[in-house]
């Protein structure tokens, strides 16, 4: 019996150029809103470059579908902060904090369970800006 790779190589060559561009962070601007979707097994990733001691405000609708959002400093691979968010249309959420360090911080929202559809969201930089006393409630 004779084997074919040439569907195999096919979907290999379909699916790697999917998965690259899903590692590439977008870069959010102030004021300029992202709208995405969110499939099965993907991940979405962000990333903002901040300055030292600057607080960040970045607004997110939330999809109908439960999700996780995953915060990581500049050069670490441990997580910052991860938010599990139960689905909710019509729903904005805000993710804020004081930059420790100066550098790309990076944001991921991925699917906290399998969903059967593409799901849409937004997501804006609302605020970059130095931080003050009140940032630190």
């Amino acid at each position: 019996m004779k084997y074919s790779i040439f569907p195999i190589a096919c979907l290999c060559m379909l699916v790697a150029p999917a998965l690259t561009a899903q590692t590439n962070p977008v870069a959010l601007e102030l004021g300029k809103p992202v709208q995405a979707e969110l499939a099965a097994g993907q991940s979405n990733q962000y990333s903002i470059e901040v300055k030292a001691g600057q607080f960040v405000r970045v607004e997110v609708s939330q999809p109908e579908s439960a999700t996780v959002i995953r915060l990581s400093e500049p050069a670490k691979k441990d997580n910052l902060l991860e938010l599990h968010w139960p689905g909710s249309s019509q729903r904005t959420e805000s993710l804020c904090w004081i930059a420790k360090v100066a550098g790309g911080y990076h944001i991921e929202f991925a699917p906290a369970a399998p969903i059967a559809a593409a799901d849409k969201y937004e997501i804006t930089l609302e605020e970059l800006r130095s931080s003050i006393a009140d940032d630190q409630k």
